[in-house]
């Protein structure tokens, strides 16, 4: 086949999850329900190795050799509710509830994504094409970032994850482009922000979060970072280990109003007092008379560590920021499943991402 470039719009690309019966560097084909949209920013970087140039007799070095791979992806995509981006949550926070189907026979399935802090086996494959004839495949890869964001209303909310792959293949046999070309997304739909949406806040140690709490926002943003990297083990195989944790993982939370109401903000920063939120967005309903889609994120413990940011510089209202950093609860708040940041989310898919086999 004749190779042919291809425009970005052309391109196409797929995201499976492996099982925990998947060896860790083995590539799975993308297939039904595996096709992602988005933009890819990979980083394949590599170590340079030079040579000791003394007693060489040269002015310049006369080569020079690549070490150790460390290929990174970054996926800035559509948050949908079966578009992939539930596939990266899944892997990022590595504990996948059984589904519980919310109305016998209407497909509307929840499923929650918690911390793990140990993370499971189950990796991801990522591939996409570079050209007509040719794909890019990183065979098992982790999720070490997790971000979603909303600048207004009527918006889709955008997400952004970071995948730390073991190994860049350019001639897999699994995933050709032909084996993309058939792969098909599950569910378009994707998670648009609405005035009747909610952002509801409290007091880490209050009651469950309800109607009552709703906080009128305008913009939102959640970064979660699980750092990871790879040891530089001589193992008898190619492609790099298994990633481990080399440092805590880490979030934060930003949220602006529309105006100044109260102090209360003000106080709570200047008292170290700890909250819990949740988002909750709805999408159309999974079938006539069952729950609708949903994407739910949940904080269980976050403080104000900066000031409220209200700087008073338009002739009207002028907004103020709110800037938390996420922690780690001593146990479950009220209402909350886990003492660490979560997902959950209603869509039509039946099975556990998280597979035995």
């Amino acid at each position: 086949m004749a190779i042919t470039r291809i425009t970005g719009t052309q391109t196409k690309a797929i995201l499976k999850l492996g099982t925990q019966a998947t060896a860790y560097g083995t590539a799975v084909a993308g297939g039904s329900g595996d096709r992602i949209r988005g933009n890819i920013s990979p980083s394949y970087q590599s170590q340079e190795l030079t040579k000791n140039p003394i007693g060489s007799g040269l002015t310049m070095q006369d080569d020079v050799i690549k070490g150790r791979l460390t290929p990174t992806v970054t996926l800035a995509m559509d948050l949908g509710f079966q578009n992939g981006a539930d596939k990266l949550a899944a892997q990022f926070f590595s504990t996948s509830s059984v589904p519980v189907e919310q109305t016998v026979g209407k497909s509307d399935y929840l499923h929650r994504f918690t911390m793990n802090v140990a993370p499971n086996n189950i990796f991801a494959t990522f591939a996409y094409e570079l050209t007509t004839a040719k794909v890019a495949e990183l065979p098992s890869c982790a999720v070490r970032s997790f971000a979603t964001s909303f600048g207004g209303t009527n918006e889709i909310v955008q997400l952004s994850a970071e995948l730390l792959g073991n190994d860049l293949v350019l001639d897999s046999a699994t995933n050709t482009n032909a084996t993309i070309t058939s792969a098909t997304v599950a569910d378009s739909e994707c998670v648009i922000v609405k005035l009747e949406d909610q952002f509801l806040l409290n007091l880490q140690s209050g009651d469950a979060l309800d109607s009552g709490d709703q906080f009128n926002i305008v913009s939102y943003s959640r970064t979660l970072n699980r750092p990871q990297d790879f040891s530089g083990q001589v193992k008898g195989s190619a492609g790099n280990p298994k990633p481990l944790a080399d440092e805590m993982i880490t979030g934060t939370l930003s949220v602006t109003l529309e105006a100044l109401d109260d102090i209360t903000l003000f106080e709570a920063w200047d008292a170290e007092t700890a909250y819990k939120c949740a988002l909750i967005i709805e999408g159309s309903a999974t079938a006539s008379g069952g729950d609708n889609r949903s994407w739910s994120e949940y904080t269980p413990r976050m403080k104000l560590v900066q000031a409220p940011q209200y700087n008073v510089t338009d002739s009207g209202y002028n907004s103020v920021t709110l800037n938390f950093v996420i922690m780690e609860a001593s146990a479950n708040p009220t209402g909350m499943s886990s003492t660490l940041p979560y997902v959950e989310v209603i869509n039509t898919k039946s099975t556990n991402y998280i597979l035995a086999s």
